[in-house]
């Protein structure tokens, strides 16, 4: 198998390999050269959590129950398929992707890992440029170059609502029955679809001032009756940001990687979600209430961390 393997180091295609945990164990440089990320930044990382894959219908498929492993742990053959994936820059590549199912040890002869070879798709659909997204705290979106989206429209707090619910639901569509319903309960039907529509155009003209036409908007994608942040996942979202990076530092058995991890992490949280949008326009406490318990519960975890590492002073300041 190694020899397979560092046969594969040196293929024209990327490759990466994960191990049972779907953790990254093997990047090779094609990889890198595809996608920017060095060995070092790959290897150890989760691989849904890394390149955060998705079909390219938008429906997510790198998750912590990846069905592709699942399939060639049962002995099913996996065929080649199409796949977005996040650079090192946080756009989205579009690969090609083949599976290698690697024999296991784990005593019930199906196999632990996978080796995963993949080529760039030429011809790929130009994607909006990334926003990057704050809900925590204050709510701001910036662009690429760092200027905040601003103006009379985006003001407008059914505008910021409208933003921040498609921005909760990044990569998924979100029906135009539960935009009616969140952001207008109480209007009748031709009332509440007039306002959507409005709102709409205001978002569209407030990401992109010199849109001429709805229809060419990059970010605010419409089919029939659904509504898409576009941008394929590309886009820096705080809030997952923050979890994903709790997540990396409770994973982390290093000591001191992991107090640098919290510390990475926590810097996202910079208030409560949407602390500064009325309350009364969309209720967002149940998920409100489970980003600050996360929050609560990773400072004590770092604070318990240092503790044990012999840095009790800095561990009383995060009790305090």
């Amino acid at each position: 198998m190694e020899d397979m393997l560092a046969r594969f180091q040196h293929n024209a295609d990327g490759m990466w390999v994960v191990d049972a945990e779907q953790r990254i164990v093997l990047w090779n440089r094609a990889a890198e050269d595809c996608l920017g990320y060095d060995q070092k930044e790959a290897c150890g990382r989760p691989c849904h959590e890394l390149l955060s894959g998705c079909l390219p219908g938008w429906d997510t498929l790198c998750n912590p129950h990846c069905p592709v492993i699942e399939r060639a742990r049962s002995g099913k053959p996996v065929r080649g398929f199409a796949l977005r994936v996040r650079d090192r820059d946080g756009q989205r590549v579009e690969i090609s992707a083949s599976t290698i199912p690697l024999p296991g040890h784990n005593g019930a002869g199906v196999s632990p890992a996978l080796v995963c070879l993949f080529r760039r798709i030429a011809g790929q659909p130009d994607w909006p440029s990334s926003l990057r997204i704050r809900l925590l705290g204050e709510f701001v979106v910036r662009r690429v170059d760092g200027s905040p989206v601003g103006g009379p429209s985006w003001r407008r707090t059914k505008v910021q609502t409208l933003f921040s619910l498609l921005a909760l639901n990044c990569d998924r569509p979100v029906s135009r029955e539960y935009l009616l319903q969140a952001l207008w309960p109480g209007a009748g039907q031709q009332d509440a679809l007039h306002d959507l529509d409005s709102t709409i155009y205001h978002l569209r003209r407030s990401l992109e001032p010199d849109l001429r036409s709805g229809h060419d908007s990059g970010y605010i994608h419409h089919e029939q009756d659904w509504y898409l942040l576009n941008g394929d996942g590309a886009h820096r979202l705080d809030t997952k940001e923050f979890e994903a990076g709790v997540t990396r530092a409770r994973c982390q058995p290093d000591p001191t990687q992991a107090i640098v991890l919290y510390h990475e992490a926590l810097a996202h949280y910079q208030g409560d979600l949407l602390a500064d949008l009325q309350p009364d326009i969309l209720d967002y406490s149940m998920e409100r209430e489970r980003l600050r318990e996360l929050y609560l519960d990773a400072m004590e975890e770092l604070a318990s961390l240092k503790a044990r590492n012999g840095y009790e002073a800095q561990a009383v300041d995060l009790y305090y």
